[in-house]
């Protein structure tokens, strides 16, 4: 018996002798952000890193985790001992949380299966996950020299000797098979293959349980058909293919990654393998995230399927994921993307902000923030904004204008204030509420709520540290007190910045992700660019705030986006604190 107190989706495909048969409207969540997130140029991740990562992963519910390609450098398997141990799912370790199947991949060579099993041996539900290329043109570029049936071989012993580790071990765990390129292989030779790889596995059933991956690895489908058709022949043909687990595993080249991934669910497959934020080679693979909100709202059932999943945790995980691999969702990404809870548009803003006061988030919001563990809905103000969301952030900077017996704003007063506004916005790519008051006190208006922390400006200088070699002197107004310089070190100019505004507000502002890219304008003085910092920052109590700042300087644009940030959650804070109170 297990040791677990919790029993894992795959026994049933193991041994369903005795855990009985396969729920299959459950549908099983691989990730493998460690494994081929990984391989996204620039994102590997050593041992420390995976083991950091793996956490958020785990927390978000999902079934089996690809943590490593073992034979691909000396230090995966560390790595991946490293996550088995941390996620408690070693076989030391008696669990009270839910078991999660550990994989490492492998070539269809039985010294890298050796080198697989070596890795997760040690994990109460391991797995092996072995391959070969199948497409002609993979094996001719791969394997010159090499037949078919030579290929259809090397996928059959290498999916028994794989099992035999198990066996001779008396280890419960899983195989996965997968034809790499499978959607470029002739349909007629994949059907073939896996009857082939089905024959030498089928002893084994009743201990060991198989996957068949159907992947398409390099993003050539670009149609529904061709995909579930592949599914279809491989259902009709394949002799005991319902005793196997079908697997989606489809890369984003023709942004059809999710889509067909969801698709492939009506076809039979039961298993869908993706990643944090989509990332992996190319264009990446399934999001994770994407995929689990969908299903997360499928509240007609229209799938036929479920998951154990945890979208509140999302966003904590994609903004490890980005900050650990350096590759930010970009602000319109669906479910992550900053721009999903952001509302510059008049009418949309006014919809928005009424929806929350009669308790709908979801007004002009599809996903709302608090469903994945991320920030609130915004309203940022620009030359778009209408009149309701002015009067919003008003009203948290403490302004309260001249109102009428039913509690509104004098028309005549609220009009001319929203066409001043209108009129410095034009030339703002945003406006800050530093500037909006300023606009107020033009018009003669004055508030008792003070600006948390004002950005005066920074000067740099360079250290005789090496791990710290960059130094700044940033003049901050905290409460709108006296101009005080505090001094930060970090490795670059940014974090000297961020890291000396951190000694004005705490310490226990952690920053997690900032991201920064130019935006060129063209103006009477010719081209300039605008450096955009969007900067992510987590308190204590693991509450994200994030803000915005633009800047000609890189230096003053992530310094503005700091200050930004913390303005608007400390007002917001206050606001909601007044009005609840």
């Amino acid at each position: 018996m297990s040791k677990t107190n919790v029993i894992s989706p795959y026994m049933p495909y193991i041994n369903p002798e005795e855990f009985g048969k396969p729920d299959l409207s459950r549908l099983l969540i691989f990730d493998t952000t460690l494994r081929d997130g990984e391989q996204t140029p620039g994102a590997a991740q050593g041992p420390d890193e995976k083991e950091h990562l793996a956490r958020f992963i785990y927390e978000l519910g999902v079934d089996a985790m690809e943590v490593s390609f073992a034979t691909s450098g000396k230090k995966e398997i560390k790595a991946t001992h490293k996550v088995i141990k941390s996620l408690k799912q070693d076989d030391d370790t008696p669990s009270t949380e839910k078991d999660v199947l550990i994989y490492s991949l492998s070539r269809a060579i039985p010294a890298d299966i050796d080198v697989a099993w070596k890795a997760v041996n040690c994990s109460r539900l391991p797995g092996i996950h072995t391959f070969v290329s199948t497409s002609d043109e993979h094996r001719e570029a791969k394997f010159p020299g090499k037949s078919k049936g030579d290929i259809k071989e090397m996928l059959a012993y290498s999916a028994g000797y794989a099992a035999e580790k198990f066996i001779k071990s008396k280890k419960r765990g899983m195989v996965e098979v997968s034809a790499e390129d499978a959607l470029r292989t002739p349909i007629d030779f994949l059907v073939e293959l896996y009857a082939n790889v089905m024959k030498v596995i089928k002893p084994y059933f009743g201990k060991v349980g198989f996957t068949f991956n159907i992947p398409d690895t390099v993003g050539v489908v670009v149609n529904k058909k061709q995909y579930l058709r592949y599914i279809r022949e491989l259902r009709n043909n394949v002799p005991d293919i319902e005793k196997v687990i079908l697997s989606a595993h489809i890369h984003n080249d023709h942004g059809l990654a999710v889509g067909l991934s969801m698709d492939s669910i009506e076809e039979g497959v039961r298993q869908i393998e993706c990643t944090v934020n989509g990332i992996g080679e190319r264009a990446g693979n399934a999001s994770l995230e994407q995929i689990m909100m969908i299903l997360e709202h499928d509240i007609e059932g229209t799938y036929g399927v479920w998951v154990d999943t945890n979208p509140r945790k999302i966003y904590a995980a994609s903004v490890e994921i980005a900050a650990f691999t350096g590759y930010h969702p970009s602000r319109n990404q669906p479910v992550v993307g900053s721009n999903t809870r952001s509302h510059e548009a008049g009418i949309h803003q006014h919809g928005q902000l009424q929806g929350i006061k009669l308790g709908n988030l979801n007004t002009y919001e599809g996903i709302a923030g608090q469903e994945i563990g991320a920030e609130s809905s915004k309203f940022p103000l620009g030359r778009r904004s209408g009149v309701h969301a002015l009067e919003y952030h008003l009203l948290l900077l403490g302004y309260n204008l001249e109102r009428t017996p039913e509690g509104k704003w004098n028309p005549a007063e609220k009009t001319k204030v929203h066409e001043s506004f209108l009129e410095f916005a034009e030339d703002q790519r945003t406006v800050t509420h530093r500037e909006l008051r300023d606009l107020m006190l033009v018009r003669g208006f004055t508030t008792s709520i003070k600006l948390p922390l004002e950005y005066i400006g920074h000067t740099r200088f360079t250290t005789q540290d090496r791990n710290y070699p960059e130094g700044a002197v940033v003049r901050l107004r905290i409460n709108e007190g006296n101009e005080t310089e505090y001094v930060g070190h970090g490795q670059g100019q940014v974090e000297a910045v961020v890291n000396a505004m951190r000694q004005a507000v705490g310490n226990n502002i952690k920053l997690k992700t900032y991201f920064q890219n130019n935006r060129n304008t063209i103006g009477v003085q010719g081209e300039k660019s605008y450096a955009r910092t969007e900067m992510r920052l987590q308190d204590t109590t693991g509450r994200f705030i994030s803000g915005e700042g633009y800047d000609l300087d890189i230096g003053k644009s992530a310094a503005k986006a700091f200050a930004n940030a913390l303005n608007l959650d400390l007002l917001v804070r206050n606001y909601e604190k007044n009005n609840n109170s």
